[in-house]
């Protein structure tokens, strides 16, 4: 994750590649059926998240920004 002027970015990718990682060491130790259902239950959750940043407008400014005060 990254801030910028106090916006934080790269949430989505960061959660990606934890889930990643814990993918990988699930099959590392043997386990085959999980990861793929989570593989594909992330992937649905990452193309519906997509969707809803490209639908509605509020959603693409980023997390935790807030508008600026008015100038006084």
């Amino acid at each position: 994750m990254m801030s910028r002027e106090g916006v934080v970015m790269g949430v989505t990718s960061a959660a990606a590649i934890w889930m990643l990682a814990g993918l990988g060491a699930a099959v590392g130790f043997g386990y085959f059926t999980t990861p793929i259902i989570l593989a594909v239950l992330v992937v649905a959750i990452l193309v519906g998240v997509d969707m809803l940043e490209k639908t509605f407008k509020s959603m693409r400014r980023g997390v935790h920004r807030s508008d600026p005060p008015p100038p006084t």
